[in-house]
């Protein structure tokens, strides 16, 4: 069963979960604007569901209360960040706001970012070059979750990708390379549902329609497209863990992999280096509204444009509440009950 809760009253809730697990006050307050984000554009798989696992990555050191965000190196239009593991969205905003400066004087600026923790929804970051006129490009790897094309031991991240341009109607492409994300696997095994048979592999390499074999037995998720998702999580990953030097480990006269680290990596292209701004935008206006009002297969009543979905989905959370299923309501109970708090929730 799902209930709908007021998103400011949601966001009262875990604002004080994450200070009371020792978050400072403003970094309390962009992971749970982060994750409710994606609760609000129907991204559930990214939303509440990771507080509990935010929670414990907290106490366990995963993720640090007071990160020292540093510079590691920079050129007028690139930079090195070393996050040293705080709060995936507070080094994912502090990374993206200085590359879209970089990219007002420059035209265009990346930013990579080491030693990083779980970002949530990439359209988080790369709305914020939208609100500047420019496009904004988010990636991130992830733990190993996925399995080559071929195989299928873990060996890749789900390795998402964002690419979001300013037009009218905002277009915004934000998927795993993955056929699904792992979370909304973690989600479905939360929710005791299964999942389609062509998602994910069990550890012996067959399909599985059950969640568990992948969350709790080790299985890995496939890529979509099969080489096509493969290729692209294979330079997502060169473009986050290597190129940033995460996954890069010094060893006396060796370099070896890191396997497990987590980086990102941001993009920001002012248009109006380029070509004139209102052109563009009009002219992303029209090719979307040729797409829209193109002919429609037998059952389809609508064609989207990437990312409008989510932006009707967000309209309606923002009037009537988000959605949240039962099964996530009692996981953030215990998770607040075991931090010695009282969970009030009005439905």
């Amino acid at each position: 069963m799902e209930y709908r809760v007021k998103v400011e009253k949601m966001r009262q809730i875990i604002e004080a979960v994450y200070e009371r697990a020792g978050l400072k006050t403003v970094d309390a307050k962009r992971v749970t604007d982060n994750l409710l984000f994606a609760d609000m554009r129907g991204i559930y798989s990214h939303g509440l569901v990771k507080v509990p696992t935010y929670v414990r990555w907290i106490e366990e050191g995963k993720i640090k209360i007071s990160p020292q965000i540093q510079m590691v190196q920079e050129s007028e239009s690139c930079a090195t960040i070393d996050a040293d593991f705080a709060p995936g969205s507070v080094a994912g905003v502090h990374a993206m706001d200085y590359t879209i400066e970089k990219a007002k004087k420059c035209g265009l600026a990346m930013t990579t970012v080491k030693n990083g923790t779980h970002f949530g929804a990439a359209a988080y970051y790369a709305l914020r070059a939208v609100k500047e006129n420019m496009i904004g490009i988010a990636l991130t790897n992830s733990v190993k979750l996925m399995a080559p094309y071929g195989g299928y031991e873990r060996e890749l991240g789900t390795n998402p990708i964002c690419i979001a341009v300013p037009g009218t109607k905002t277009i915004v492409y934000d998927g795993a390379t993955s056929i699904a994300a792992y979370n909304k696997i973690f989600l479905a095994n939360a929710e005791n549902r299964h999942i389609p048979d062509n998602w994910a592999l069990d550890n012996k390499g067959h399909s599985t329609t059950n969640p568990e074999d992948v969350v709790v037995h080790g299985g890995a998720v496939r890529p979509f497209g099969e080489y096509k998702g493969y290729g692209l999580a294979v330079m997502v990953q060169i473009l986050t863990g290597i190129l940033s030097g995460g996954s890069i480990v010094r060893e006396k006269n060796e370099v070896k992999e890191n396997v497990d680290a987590t980086a990102y990596s941001f993009m920001v292209i002012d248009i109006s280096k380029f070509t004139e701004l209102e052109a563009f935008k009009k002219t992303v206006d029209i090719f979307g509204e040729r797409l829209k009002k193109s002919l429609k297969q037998d059952g389809v009543k609508e064609i989207y444009l990437p990312g409008e979905i989510e932006e009707l989905k967000y309209k309606e959370s923002e009037e009537q509440g988000i959605k949240i299923h039962e099964d996530v309501i009692k996981s953030l109970k215990q998770t607040v009950e075991n931090l010695k708090m009282k969970f009030e929730l009005d439905y």
